[in-house]
């Protein structure tokens, strides 16, 4: 393989490849309102907590389904997942431990 010249480094950078490099990462991001923070937790947190919930409405369905799929442990594990997604959705609905959470 050959070495890049030099003449195709300078006209890269005279094209403004570098230039555009660097600025990238300065411009700053648009913030986004606290009303749509919130609702866009509050949409995330259900997506956990309709499914969680449903995990021991419908426990032999959803243990038949990982023991189809040779999840070992099915009924501790679905405990736990299940567990875990309430827990979570209460805590994105509460506002506490968000990092934690996601």
């Amino acid at each position: 393989m050959k070495p890049l010249s030099y003449s195709l480094i300078a006209a890269a950078i005279a094209c403004g490849f570098a230039s555009a490099q660097t600025t990238a990462y300065t411009t700053p991001l648009p913030s986004a309102s606290p009303a749509l923070i919130t609702a866009g937790r509050w949409l995330v947190a259900l997506y956990f907590l309709v499914p969680g919930i449903m995990k021991f409405v419908a426990l032999p369905m959803h243990v038949g389904l990982m023991t189809l799929h040779k999840v070992p442990f099915p009924l501790p594990m679905l405990i736990i997942a299940g567990i875990a997604q309430v827990i979570g959705a209460i805590l994105l609905f509460s506002n506490r431990f968000i990092r934690f959470t996601a």
